[in-house]
């Protein structure tokens, strides 16, 4: 029989190890996120706070769920100077809708992940597209752009965070 304490200390050491990864990919991600770019290269820029939410939501569904999602949506608001609410909004209902597509399988193949993540990518563009439209702003061709980057720089994001959480 298992002592209970022992398994309780062995989840306690686990703990912050886990932890360490997800808050430090989020610094990088607000890091990339604001970093300056030339007006040229700045509308190819991808959603690094968008990949890293899908990637952490999918992978740790116990510690990152729709309250993760909101934080960095809010983190997204004020670094991105829009309406407070706007990007919280918008990560909270692409994590329910990546949770429910993915809520009876437990481990993704990569494939799986990569249409998941293309999925998110466009619902994302669409959400911000419509409250983009209904708070009066102008969306021109260039919103539309940062699914590519985004979608090229997804298996990069996947195999540092795979790699650095194992």
């Amino acid at each position: 029989m298992a002592n209970p304490d022992r398994s309780l200390m062995t989840r306690s050491r686990q703990e912050p190890q886990l932890l360490m990864p997800i808050v430090s990919s989020v610094v990088i991600g607000t890091v990339l996120t604001v970093y300056p770019l030339p007006l040229s290269l700045a509308q190819w820029r991808p959603d690094f706070l968008l990949l890293l939410m899908v990637y952490w939501v999918l992978v740790q569904p116990n510690w990152c769920g729709i309250w993760f999602a909101f934080a960095i949506g809010l983190i997204a608001d004020l670094l991105m100077d829009s309406l407070l609410g706007q990007y919280a909004l918008d990560f909270v209902l692409v994590a329910f809708g990546v949770r429910f597509m993915t809520r009876h399988r437990r481990i993704l193949p990569f494939a799986h992940l990569t249409v998941t993540m293309a999925g998110a990518l466009a619902g994302h563009l669409l959400i911000q597209f419509c409250l983009r439209k209904i708070l009066g702003q102008s969306v021109g061709l260039y919103f539309w752009l940062t699914f590519f980057p985004s979608m090229l720089v997804w298996p990069t994001v996947y195999g540092a965070l795979y790699r650095w959480r194992s």
